[in-house]
């Protein structure tokens, strides 16, 4: 009886221990299960998110490319009106069509839409540092002076000096040089060498954005000092700007005003820049010999000739009927435009897409104004009436940003 009672204390222990695994299986397989489950339907939510984000961020992308859109038809009918009123060709924050005030948020199909134009004529054109219209770039001094005063004043303390900058921008453009490095430029031994090397560009700068990219150009020289108020290098420098090289006045801000000036032989003036700035805003400049009240008087008809084509230089064509634009040119001013920066805002819920245009717009009377320029990239190409554009309006760059 005794074995039989160890033999029933044995099977009740095997029994007990038999059950305590069938209990952890059984946690287990319910963790497992609810890993499963949870799983499952937190993929459920994320796809159904994922679904609808689709539908949002498409609606928001058509409420972006309506906005760039109503940009264009803004500059449209600004052209038209000044058509209609027989003024002058020129461009303000004033124009009878307010374009530079652009269209704020508004509903469009459920999504909100938005409108942004800004002037790219009002601001330095980094491609045009080099004139190339004779085939082989040649520095344009003045602009040169132009840049460099600009970052003279942008930053006075700033340990990158003017001088390393616009070198290091000069490489980054120039071509055919044999790799030769300015003073304190940079070139391919530099980017090469760092610790993710690339190519130096050595040609025109697709995007502003590509400064980045450039020795001394940091993020905080980009985007500028919080706390000193900058605005970043994109409000102020452009690659889509007038091929000459020249400013819209009654569009440039107060640093670019005081720059041009200041290349131009005289001393960077902020308080007359300033003066200027606030003054065109309230009447602005419809012809450049309006600048004489700044003792900044309109240029000569041989300042006018050497600012052609190197091909039309040597003849008596009058510089005006080439390019009316020529008679109003002088310190690097102009005060008309033909290239805008729209921005088109698309936003739904918490989808928001931006798309980022630059537009050339075609002159009223090409054909008078005689030989638009093939490609605004600083290369005039053939001054022929074949090559004006026929459509009112040339998408030069396009950038989706989600």
């Amino acid at each position: 009886m005794k074995r039989n009672g160890n033999i029933d204390a044995n099977r009740r222990g095997r029994r007990r221990d038999d059950s305590g695994v069938a209990l952890i299986l059984a946690l287990l397989f319910i963790a497992l299960l609810t890993v499963i489950v949870v799983e499952f339907s937190y993929e459920t939510q994320v796809e159904a998110s994922f679904a609808a984000n689709q539908g949002s961020d498409l609606e928001a992308y058509l409420a972006a490319k309506s906005g760039v859109a109503r940009g264009i038809a803004l500059l449209a009918s600004d052209l038209i009106e000044s058509e209609i009123s027989g003024e002058p060709e020129f461009d303000s924050m004033l124009d009878p069509v307010p374009w530079s005030f652009g269209v704020p948020f508004e509903p469009l199909n459920g999504a909100l839409s938005r409108t942004t134009i800004a002037d790219e004529y009002g601001k330095i054109n980094l491609n045009a540092l080099f004139d190339t219209s004779s085939g082989q770039p040649e520095e344009r001094d003045f602009l040169v002076n132009v840049l460099r005063e600009f970052f003279i004043l942008r930053d006075p303390e700033d340990k990158e000096s003017p001088d390393a900058i616009v070198d290091a921008i000069m490489d980054w453009l120039d071509y055919d040089d044999g790799d030769a490095v300015r003073a304190e430029g940079a070139e391919n031994d530099y980017y090469n060498g760092l610790e993710n090397p690339y190519p130096c560009k050595n040609g025109p700068m697709d995007s502003i954005e590509e400064l980045l990219l450039i020795k001394g150009i940091t993020p905080k020289v980009f985007f500028g000092d919080p706390k000193k108020e900058q605005l970043p290098l994109t409000e102020y420098l452009t690659v889509h700007g007038d091929w000459q090289g020249r400013v819209n006045i009654n569009t440039a801000r107060v640093e670019v005003i005081a720059a041009v000036m200041a290349a131009g032989g005289g001393v960077p003036d902020i308080s007359l820049a300033q003066q200027i700035y606030d003054e065109v805003r309230m009447e602005p400049i419809v012809h450049i010999s309006q600048l004489d009240r700044y003792g900044l008087g309109g240029s000569t008809r041989q300042q006018q000739q050497q600012q052609l084509p190197p091909q039309l230089q040597q003849s008596n064509v009058d510089p005006e009927l080439l390019d009316p634009a020529a008679g109003q040119s002088q310190q690097g001013f102009i005060v008309g435009s033909n290239v805008f920066r729209i921005y088109g805002d698309g936003m739904l819920e918490d989808v928001l897409v931006r798309i980022e245009a630059y537009v050339w717009r075609t002159p009223l009377n090409p054909a008078e104004a005689g030989l638009i320029p093939n490609q605004q990239q600083g290369d005039p190409g053939e001054f022929t009436e074949e090559s004006i554009p026929l459509e009112p309006f040339r998408v030069l760059d396009w950038k989706v940003i989600r």
